[in-house]
Parts: C-alpha cells; sequence; structure tokens
C-alpha cells in the first residue's frame, strides 16, 4: 500500500530510502541533507492528512527521521524548536546518536548565534529544564531510589544523578564516581552506561556561565611567544598540528619587515619566560576574554539591530545590509553580518550579487592587482575574499579600527565554524603581545 502527492510517492522503499540517507547524515555529518529533508520533504508529509491517518506506521518512522534530521542541524533551529526537540525527540540522539555525534558541540553551533551572554545563560538553563521533563526512556532496567521505583526515562536518571551529586557545577571526579559507586549504574550495559556518561556531561556543561571564560563557547585563536595556540573553554591548547604546520608555512612565505607587521617583535625566550606566562593563566583568560566580548554597550545595540532582521528573507536582508553600510550605521551592518553568516548566505552573497561583485572586483583591481579581481569574481565565496571583505567593510566603509574589527571578524569566524565550516578559523585571532586582535593574511 502507497500514498502518492504529485511529488512523492509514501511507501515503504521512500522510507527505507530516508532511512538509509539519515543513516549516512548521522554517520558523516552531512547537515545539508538532513536540511533539505527538515524543508523541503517533512513539508510535504505534514500537509497531506490522509496518509498520516491512512498509513500511520509509515508516518511514525517519518516523524523519526525528522527529529533526527532536526537535532543534526540543531546550530540552525529557532529557540523555541530546540527546547521543544529536548522536551521530546532529544532521547533519539542518546539512543541513535550518541557514539558518532557530539551533542554539546551541536548545541554550542546555536549558542554562539546569540550574542548577548546573559541570553545565552538563560537559553542554557531553559534546555536543562527541558530535559528534565523529558519522560523517554533511554536504558533498559528500571531505576531504585529511597526503597521506590522509577522508569528509566532522562528526567528520572537526572533527578537520579542531582540526588547522588548535588545541585552544582560537579568535577569530573564526581561524575565518575557516581557512574561508577551509584547501583543504578551498576546495572548498566557498557553501551548504556555511554547513554547516560554522555547525558551527566552534557548537562553538566549546560551549568557553566557564558559570562566567564571557562563557559565562553567561543574558541579563540591566540599568537603568544612565537607560538600559536587557542583558548577553548577556557582553557589554553596547541593547534592542530595541521594548522600548526599551515600557520608555519605561511610565517615563512613573509619577509622579515612583513612578519613584524602582522605578529610584532620577537619576544625573547628568557628561561622562566614560560612559566611566569602559565603562573598568569588566569588573569590571561580573563583579559582574553574580556577583549574578545568587547563593549557591552554595542553587544547591546547590535543585538537590537538583529532581532529586526531575523525574519528578512535572503534578498530583503542583503537589501538591508546594502543600506547600513551606505548609511555607516555600524550596529545595523554588524548584526546584517551575523544574520548573514549564520544562514550561511555571506559567501553566496558576494558571489551571486552581479552588482556587489562587479564592484568588489574594481576594489580588489585598485587595490591589489587584475590577476587577484578575475580570481574573486570566479570565486567569491572563498575564505580569503570573504575575509577580505569584511575587512574592506569594517575597517574602510565604516572606519573601525583594525583590532575592533578583526574581533568582530573573529565572532563572525566562528559561527561560522561552528556550521561545518572549521576554515574559518583562519579569520582573525588574539595577538597577546600587542593585546589586540588582528587579521590573518593570504
Amino acid at each position: 500500500m502507497a500514498k502518492a502527492t504529485n511529488k512523492i510517492i509514501f511507501d515503504e522503499n521512500f522510507v527505507r530510502g530516508c532511512e538509509e540517507r539519515t543513516n549516512e547524515a548521522i554517520r558523516f555529518n552531512m547537515l545539508e541533507e538532513a536540511r533539505f529533508f527538515t524543508l523541503h520533504v517533512w513539508p510535504e508529509i505534514l500537509a497531506d492528512k490522509e496518509f498520516q491517518t491512512g498509513l500511520p506506521a509509515l508516518y511514525r518512522r517519518l516523524e523519526r527521521i525528522y527529529k533526527i534530521n532536526s537535532i543534526l542541524q540543531l546550530g540552525r533551529l529557532p529557540e523555541e524548536e530546540i527546547l521543544s526537540l529536548f522536551e521530546s525527540g532529544i532521547e533519539l540522539y542518546f539512543l541513535e546518536m550518541v557514539d558518532n555525534l557530539n551533542l554539546w558541540e551541536l548545541v554550542k553551533g546555536k549558542l554562539i548565534t546569540i550574542m548577548d551572554l546573559q541570553a545565552r545563560n538563560d537559553f542554557k538553563k531553559n534546555i536543562s529544564k527541558a530535559l528534565l521533563r523529558n519522560k523517554h526512556l533511554i536504558t533498559r532496567n528500571k531505576l531504585r531510589r529511597d526503597e521506590k521505583e522509577y522508569e528509566p526515562s532522562i528526567t528520572n536518571w537526572l533527578v537520579d544523578y542531582t540526588s547522588a551529586v548535588g545541585v552544582g557545577l560537579n568535577s569530573v571526579v564526581k561524575i565518575n564516581e557516581y557512574l561508577t559507586r551509584n547501583e543504578n549504574c551498576q546495572k548498566l550495559s557498557d553501551p548504556e552506561k555511554n547513554i547516560v556518561r554522555s547525558l551527566i556531561i552534557f548537562y553538566e556543561r549546560l551549568k557553566y556561565s557564558s559570562q566567564e571564560p571557562d563557559g565562553l563557547e567561543e574558541s579563540i585563536t591566540l599568537f603568544s611567544g612565537g607560538q600559536w595556540q587557542v583558548l577553548r573553554e577556557g582553557r589554553f591548547e596547541d593547534f592542530d598540528p595541521k594548522v600548526v604546520k599551515l600557520l608555519g608555512d605561511y610565517e615563512k612565505s613573509l619577509s622579515p619587515e612583513e612578519r613584524k607587521q602582522v605578529f610584532g617583535a620577537e619576544e625573547t625566550a628568557e628561561p622562566g619566560a614560560k612559566a611566569a606566562f602559565l603562573s598568569a593563566e588566569e588573569s590571561a583568560r580573563q583579559e582574553i576574554f574580556s577583549a574578545y566580548a568587547g563593549d557591552a554597550g554595542r553587544q547591546k545595540a547590535v543585538l537590537a539591530e538583529e532581532e529586526k532582521l531575523k525574519k528578512a528573507d535572503k534578498f530583503k536582508l542583503r537589501d538591508e545590509f546594502m543600506a547600513a553600510v551606505q548609511d555607516k550605521n555600524i550596529n545595523k551592518t554588524m548584526a546584517a553580518f551575523r544574520v548573514l553568516a549564520r544562514s550561511g548566505d555571506l559567501g553566496s552573497f558576494l558571489k551571486e550579487d552581479a552588482k556587489l561583485n562587479k564592484f568588489m572586483a574594481g576594489v580588489w583591481e585598485k587595490k591589489f592587482n587584475k590577476a587577484l579581481a578575475a580570481e574573486f569574481i570566479k570565486n567569491a565565496d572563498q575564505l580569503k575574499f570573504v575575509r577580505l571583505f569584511l575587512r574592506y567593510i569594517l575597517e574602510e566603509r565604516l572606519g573601525l579600527g583594525t583590532s575592533d574589527a578583526a574581533r568582530l571578524g573573529l565572532q563572525l569566524g566562528n559561527i561560522f565554524v561552528n556550521l561545518g565550516k572549521k576554515e574559518y578559523n583562519k579569520i582573525a585571532y588574539y595577538d597577546v603581545g600587542s593585546k589586540g586582535f588582528k587579521w590573518f593574511e593570504e
């Protein structure tokens, strides 16, 4: 038995094909595949009420597929949909996706788009509350507590955990003690223990404040003492070796004078210098965090403009951006940049808008050369041209200083990175020596 629409035939073969593609999307983190299903296939299914009532078993399987694809693209969903998923739907992550994807990384993609850090904290609290309302089961055996039995739902596992360790922020030691010594945990199979561990670690991560260095979701690229590092979740980490090699190759390509301009003067390697730096790690973290966050008043103004632009379609948003640049409206321009980045349209804008593409090609020819302008016309959506465009608009059109402009560029880069465009971690960085932000150069 099958149900047909003018576009799709809903039958067993169709559903099985969707399940196979969704499994591939989970395995390879195929965000565009997930986005296509939720935007184009699912509305067709919802519109067909006869199919939903006539073939309920097939509909329920497609509903499961919709929820999984929604989880895959958490970073692009509205806040209300995310909270709804955490109340009912996120159990599919723990049951079917936990071995392939990191839930915190998926949620972080959304958090980074929320500019107001207090609003981020509020959203994380709301996610925690939604989890505590999730009655779906994630393990088999019932839980025992205070001589009573409870269903092994997300709600009851979190209540059991909290009753054992307390409501505050708990250390890894406490988490491990619970997982190894708690009577309910001792009955779990290894896969089930992994599920509960993942749930607890995610729940604990939601407790961190985005207004503190340890809780800031963005990663900040640093250049300090002749070394590249990244400040991630309050920890100084070495760069991935592949990235370090790329940056090293870039440094070697510069003349001594160019290197001095980009990275500043060489720091002397006096004995104990590194130890002194590490001993001041806490103050360094706070310094970098404060520099990255920027002025609170500016944040509030940009956020207000962003709210006005959220419902604009692609073409309206592009028009609003151009008008803001013409008016030298810094707050509105930055808000438009953020919405364009979040929608993945910034590179497309440069490539598809014929008027803008022609104008910027002329700018690049005057500033650089004809070869670069010709390359831009063909590949305007490449990282290096997006970075040049950001710098041109922020510095030359809006008059921002290099450090302030590069800081905003780094914030936009983090939005791109958390939407899967990892190469965008090379837009800008924080230079510890000069205590300012700088652009990466091609």
